[in-house]
């Protein structure tokens, strides 16, 4: 976990990313995912001419990433643990956005280029900045640079369109931190679609090391552990929700589940 947590640190996403994998596959072996992954890198590398233009370069990158390397879309959705688990996705050359951002960028950046992360709702994009007042954004899953109305087309599809207008604060750079709670999330979710309590209960438990005050994720842990366990190991984690939001529409719903438990016998143990 230190070294994890030093890599969050140093921003190395890549590293974090495999280390998070082989939490959840013991037989996952880091060192030589990234060797394989150099070995890319350096295929990718030889297609760009450092002589050429910048916008050249990136149309040479994007052939030797897209194209030699054949990265794209994982077709069965964020609801497939493989397409979030990095060495899974070096392995099958796809993945969901937030996991090719992670492996473009890593490229991207050996290539000279200024090329970050942007947390934005619902599909990860990355953000290329040409100077200080030129930004491009780039769809990871296709390396399409997207207009201010796609963007704000896109913003609306995920959010409904209900939602305040796109600005500048969606399109924050996201930290190291922030990639990797994407792919725990997607993962958790994934677990929890295939009934796989355990692991479900184990990106939970990643998550809250990352941010021990979040009460949907002590929520989370709470329903996981109940279902696991039994329903009294539960009770700190859904109090502890219910205290920080009184006003969500689940906390009315777990006051009567503690109630009914208060209610219960204690059992006698002899």
């Amino acid at each position: 976990m230190t070294e994890f947590k030093q890599w969050l640190a140093d921003g190395n996403v890549l590293a974090a990313s495999l280390w998070l994998a082989k939490q959840f596959d013991p037989n996952v072996n880091v060192n030589r995912c990234l060797s394989d992954i150099a070995t890319m890198a350096e295929t990718v590398l030889r297609g760009v001419d450092p002589q050429a233009s910048e916008a050249q370069r990136l149309q040479q990158f994007h052939h030797g990433f897209y194209q030699d390397c054949l990265f794209a879309l994982d077709r069965h959705s964020r609801l497939n643990a493989q397409a979030n688990l990095m060495h899974c996705v070096v392995t099958r050359r796809c993945g969901v956005p937030v996991a090719l951002a992670i492996l473009y960028r890593h490229f991207a950046q050996q290539c000279g280029f200024d090329v970050e992360g942007i947390h934005f709702p619902g599909h990860f994009l990355l953000r290329h900045q040409w100077s200080e007042d030129d930004i491009q954004y780039i769809d990871p899953l296709t390396g399409n640079t997207l207009s201010w109305s796609e963007l704000e087309t896109l913003y609306q599809s995920m959010l409904g369109d209900d939602v305040d207008e796109l600005d500048d604060d969606i399109l924050c750079v996201a930290s190291a931190q922030q990639m990797i709670e994407r792919l725990l999330h997607n993962l958790k979710g994934a677990y929890l679609d295939a009934d796989q309590h355990e692991k479900a209960l184990h990106a939970v438990e990643l998550l809250l090391t990352l941010s021990p005050d979040d009460p949907y994720e002590r929520r989370d842990r709470g329903y996981l552990l109940h279902r696991l366990t039994n329903a009294r190991v539960a009770m700190a984690d859904y109090r502890y929700f219910i205290r920080e939001c009184p006003q969500d529409p689940s906390a009315y719903l777990l006051k009567l589940q503690l109630r009914h438990w208060d209610a219960l016998p204690t059992p006698v143990l002899h």
